[in-house]
């Protein structure tokens, strides 16, 4: 049996990391089952009966007044309310594109209505013009409203489970499972002339690729978890999806479809990174609790710091931790909250590799000088 052979048939057979791959898929199963109750499909038939409600409560009112100007008031409330109850009807038949043209009809008219009242709060303003973007987009494509942000359906939950499940449970995760490829008791006992007639340091390449293949599976698998709970949690979804991104410090919107795989790629890319990084500290330090520890501050902190100190907003891009938040950064909502334009699904891709080729290449040269070292005593002990 080869020594990677060997690694990995060790891997799989130690209970306890199959228990914190279950554990974590797990975790998002009950994690899907969590958002049954915000039916966010619904939310747009919904915001039409709030509205009806409205209406009708200024209607009842109106009607208790007899002059003209209230009169014609009540008149405005009929048609709004009775525009309204078509759009609903619309929308219950299917015809998503007729309901949405209606009510973008009913939007843009209360965007001049807005623009034409210095009064109206700044955040208002901006919350009708996310509207009418997100049902543009809809409306183009004719697919079921599904609240932004929501994210409960097939393709949506995957993608939410990368904004807020990846950046910190994931990378926890594959930091322990990869502390127990690189430091494990078995290892110790083990004849590696009998598997392995290498040098230490292609020990450790096979070490690192076995680490990277698990990292690869795990996130192949919380794919899939996360699809099959969105399917049955929210039901189908189009990856014709609309996702707000900003373009340029402008918002604007992408198809789910395009969103979703690069998330996917800059998480997995940032994700090798960390798998060297922790290759690193458990060369150096060889013990499984100071790695796990070490390894998450040195991954995990720059996520945490950067808000605390607005000064590193700066050099932001050039930190590899930060694009552990992928979804975030593919749809520049990192680059606007953190006012650099540099934090890129591209730059994203540069400085993780560049980290991961730096640390290996320091892993190299640690593991030569130990190789060198052990050679020494191994001479010293023979000559004696």
């Amino acid at each position: 049996m080869s020594y990677f052979g060997f690694l990995a048939k060790q891997f799989y057979k130690k209970r306890s990391n199959l228990l914190i791959i279950g554990i974590f898929l797990t975790l998002i199963f009950f994690y899907g089952l969590s958002l049954l109750n915000t039916n966010p499909k619904g939310e747009f038939v919904s915001q039409i009966d709030s509205q009806l409600e409205e209406l009708d409560k200024q209607r009842k009112e109106g009607n208790l007044e007899s002059d003209t100007e209230h009169s014609e008031y009540t008149t405005f409330l009929n048609q709004q309310y009775d525009q309204l109850l078509n759009i609903k009807k619309d929308y219950s038949r299917g015809d998503h594109k007729k309901a949405y043209t209606e009510y973008l009809t009913i939007l843009k008219d209360m965007k001049k209505q807005i623009g034409n009242e210095e009064s109206r709060p700044t955040w208002w303003a901006e919350s009708v013009e996310k509207q009418i973007l997100y049902l543009e987009a809809l409306s183009e494509q004719n697919i079921p409203y599904e609240t932004p942000g929501g994210l409960s359906s097939a393709f949506g939950f995957p993608l939410k489970v990368v904004n807020n499940l990846f950046p910190i449970l994931m990378t926890f995760v594959v930091v322990l499972l990869v502390t127990t490829i690189f430091v494990s008791p078995y290892i110790g006992t083990l004849n590696k002339d009998s598997v392995l007639p290498y040098p230490i340091i292609l020990e450790t390449l096979q070490k690192l690729l076995l680490s990277c293949g698990v990292a690869v599976v795990v996130i192949g698998l919380t794919i899939c978890i996360s699809w099959i709970t969105g399917s049955f949690v929210g039901g189908s979804s189009s990856l014709e999806l609309p996702i707000f991104k900003y373009v340029d410090q402008k918002l604007s919107v992408s198809p789910i479809k395009s969103i979703l795989p690069q998330a996917v790629l800059l998480y997995s890319v940032a994700l090798f990174s960390v798998v060297t990084i922790t290759c690193l500290v458990a060369t150096i330090l060889k013990n499984s609790l100071s790695t796990v520890f070490t390894a998450l501050i040195i991954n995990i902190i720059q996520m945490f710091a950067i808000p605390q100190l607005p000064q590193l907003t700066k050099i932001a891009h050039l930190l590899p931790g930060v694009y552990l938040e992928s979804g975030n950064t593919v749809t520049g909502i990192l680059s606007e909250n953190y006012h650099n334009s540099k934090i890129t699904l591209q730059n994203g891709i540069i400085v993780n590799l560049l980290i991961t080729t730096i640390t290996f290449f320091i892993i190299y040269l640690v593991m030569r000088l130990e190789q060198q070292h052990k050679k020494v005593k191994y001479n010293t002990v023979v000559g004696k």
